[in-house]
């Protein structure tokens, strides 16, 4: 494990990235887990995921007029993977209060402002539990693989290659 160096003599407000990406913020008394909108931490919209998993669904032929999986499903099973992110790391959601962001059709332009580590963890929760709500049969392996891979990224903190 990396060693953190924390900067001697702190100004309240200061910001220290952690070797492990973690953003700690010097409150007056310590250094707490902090968040950062630095230019280089590219959190996407919820739009910009749904783009994400529908490639990972093989569902981007609009031709027929209509996509395979509604966007509302898409979108019910990202918020599930948020409760159950919490469920499994309540920690995740510390700048939050505990309180779990939910997103809806109508709010596609909004950022998605989870650790950047977490996104793809969460893009195969949705894809697989999408997948495993489809009725064909061949379709529900795939989808508890997706969900493994979720599962294993968030007690390890991350996905590995």
């Amino acid at each position: 494990m990396a060693e953190m160096d924390f900067p001697p003599g702190p100004f309240v407000g200061q910001l220290y990235t952690a070797p492990s990406g973690t953003t700690y913020v010097f409150d007056g008394y310590g250094w707490v887990v902090g968040y950062s909108d630095s230019p280089t931490q590219t959190f996407q919209t919820m739009g910009d995921l749904l783009d994400m998993i529908r490639t990972l669904l093989q569902d981007t032929d609009v031709s027929s007029g209509t996509y395979r999986y509604s966007t509302d499903s898409i979108v019910m099973a990202f918020n599930q993977g948020l409760m159950e992110m919490f469920r499994i790391r309540p920690d995740l959601f510390l700048e939050f209060g505990y309180v779990v962001p939910q997103y809806s059709v109508g709010t596609l332009a909004d950022a998605i402002s989870i650790e950047q580590q977490y996104v793809p963890a969460l893009i195969y929760y949705t894809v697989g539990l999408v997948q495993i709500r489809d009725d064909e049969q061949t379709q529900d392996g795939r989808g508890a693989s997706f969900i493994k891979v979720f599962q294993s990224a968030l007690v390890s903190g991350g996905l590995t290659s």
